[in-house]
C-alpha cells in the first residue's frame, strides 16, 4: 500500500472511488495549481490557501468561458481539498469556512452549449499541419470518435485498444453507472481511427494516449483536462468557433436529428434514460421551426 504524505490533494484524491474521478480530479487539480503558479499539487502550499484564491480561481474560470458546472466541479474539488487541509489540521477552521461560504455559479452548462455544422466537424477531423504529422493523426481520430459516436469525455478517456472491433466498425463503450455499449462508428470515425492505429501500434492499453516532445507515443491515458485542449487548439487551427469537448456530443445529436433520425432512435444512441435529456441535446434554431411552418398543408 502506498503511504499518503499529509498533503491535503493527495489525501482528497485517495478518498475517491473510482479510477476515472481520480484521474480527472488530479488533473482537474493540478490546472488549479498551474494557475495559482505552482507546478503541481505537490508544491502548492496549501497551509497559505485562503477565500481569496478561490474567488481568483473562479473569475479566471468565467472569463475563460467555461459553463457554469465546469466552473462549479473546480470550485467543489477546490473546497475538498481545503476540507482536508483543515481536517489534517494545516489551516484552521475559520479558514476552512470562509472558503466553503464562497458560492457556487448559477446556471446549468446542460441546456446551453452548442453544435456544430456537419462541414464544421469535417474541417475540425480533416485539418492538416505537417509540422506536427503524429499529434495530428491522433486529435483527428480523437475528435472523429467523439463525434462519430457521441461519446462523453470519460468513455472516450476510458477506451482501451481491445474497445476497438474493427471487423464490425464498432467499439465497446463503459458508461455510466458501469453500463457497456456497443456503439457503431461511421466510416469517417474508422478511417481516423485506423491510421491513428497504424501509428499508435498495437500494444495493449489506452486507445488514445500521451504524447511527450519528439512525437514519442507513451501508454498513459489522456486527461480530461488535455482533451479540451486538444479541441480548442484544432478549433484555433482551422478558425471554428471555439467549443468544449461535450459540444461535439451535441452536434451528433442535432445532426443525426437534423438527418430525419428520429428523436427516439437518437435517444438510444445517446444512451439517455429518458427522452426529455436527449431533447436538451438538439440545438436547431429557429429555421427550422420557420421551415416546419412553410411546410403546413393549405
Amino acid at each position: 500500500m502506498t503511504k499518503i504524505q499529509k498533503n491535503p490533494a493527495e489525501v482528497f484524491i485517495c478518498s475517491l472511488t473510482t479510477q476515472v474521478s481520480v484521474r480527472n480530479t488530479k488533473s482537474t487539480l493540478n490546472t488549479i495549481a498551474k494557475f495559482m503558479g505552482f507546478e503541481s499539487i505537490k508544491t502548492y502550499p496549501w497551509h497559505e490557501v485562503n477565500y481569496v484564491h478561490l474567488i481568483e480561481l473562479k473569475r479566471h474560470l468565467i472569463d475563460r468561458g467555461l459553463m457554469p458546472n465546469s466552473i462549479n466541479t473546480y470550485l467543489t474539488v477546490f473546497k475538498g481539498v481545503v476540507r482536508e487541509a483543515w481536517r489534517l489540521g494545516i489551516i484552521d477552521i475559520d479558514t476552512y469556512m470562509k472558503v466553503k461560504d464562497v458560492k457556487r455559479l448559477k446556471g446549468n452548462s446542460s441546456v446551453k452549449g452548442q453544435a456544430l455544422t456537419a462541414p464544421e466537424v469535417n474541417k475540425l477531423v480533416n485539418y492538416k499541419n505537417r509540422t506536427d504529422k503524429i499529434r495530428e493523426i491522433r486529435d483527428s481520430a480523437m475528435i472523429a470518435v467523439l463525434y462519430g459516436a457521441g461519446l462523453r469525455n470519460s468513455e472516450l478517456l476510458n477506451l482501451d485498444l481491445s474497445d476497438y472491433i474493427d471487423e464490425d466498425k464498432k467499439i465497446i463503450v463503459k458508461g455510466k453507472g458501469g453500463f457497456i455499449r456497443f456503439m457503431f462508428l461511421p466510416e469517417f470515425s474508422i478511417k481516423a481511427l485506423n491510421k491513428w492505429i497504424d501509428k499508435r501500434g498495437y500494444f495493449e492499453g489506452a486507445l488514445f494516449s500521451r504524447m511527450i516532445i519528439g512525437n514519442i507515443i507513451t501508454e498513459h491515458r489522456l486527461s480530461a483536462g488535455t482533451i479540451s485542449l486538444i479541441i480548442e487548439r484544432r478549433c484555433e487551427q482551422t478558425g471554428i468557433k471555439r467549443i468544449t469537448p461535450h459540444d461535439l456530443r451535441r452536434s451528433y445529436a442535432t445532426n443525426l436529428i437534423s438527418s430525419g433520425v428520429d428523436i427516439f432512435t437518437v435517444q438510444k444512441l445517446m444512451r439517455h434514460a429518458g427522452i426529455e435529456t436527449t431533447r436538451r441535446y438538439d440545438m436547431r434554431g429557429e429555421e427550422v421551426k420557420k421551415a416546419a411552418v412553410d411546410m403546413l398543408p393549405f
